[in-house]
């Protein structure tokens, strides 16, 4: 497995279980220790979708700037000849 199908499952195993933690949160008269760690819970897998949106959006962007320099070296040199 390599970096992007990682990204790829931290992103579906993140969303859904972020929705199901907030639907807990809002439907539950819980004590404080439970709400603790269910607040615990909602930042960590927030961090995961954020950390891995980061990461998708960052690889697409090098790609393109990739491509960008590619296509300008080409350029260049079609107008050096």
């Amino acid at each position: 497995m390599n970096q992007k199908d990682y990204l790829k499952i931290a992103l579906l195993v993140s969303v859904p279980l972020l929705i199901l933690v907030l639907i807990i949160w809002d439907l539950g008269s819980f004590d404080a220790v439970v709400k603790t760690y269910l607040g615990v819970a909602i930042l960590l897998l927030f961090y995961n979708f954020i950390i891995g949106v980061i990461f998708f959006v960052g690889e697409r962007l090098f790609k393109l700037f990739k491509w960008c320099k590619a296509a300008w070296e080409r350029m260049s040199v079609k107008s050096a000849d």
